[in-house]
């Protein structure tokens, strides 16, 4: 998909790394978002190897972030 939207709790990320990532199409967005403040970081170091972050959103102690897929 050239948009993958994921809203669920961090373990679940982390275990269906996999399959979000072959989800979303080269060059595509993933939007992930209901992340605790703090939680962004493991996120982003689990998911670097194919998507880099293109924008960040906190508010309060919640986090979003926006991540485009990169060729590998």
């Amino acid at each position: 998909f050239p948009i993958v939207f994921a809203n669920i709790l961090e373990n679940v990320l982390l275990l269906e790394r996999e399959t979000i990532t072959r989800s979303t199409k080269k060059k595509g967005y993933l939007i992930i978002s209901g992340l605790l403040k703090g939680q962004e970081t493991e996120i982003l170091k689990a998911y670097e190897k194919d998507f880099k972050l293109v924008e960040m959103e906190v508010k309060g102690d919640w986090v979003a972030l926006l991540t485009q897929r990169i060729d590998s």
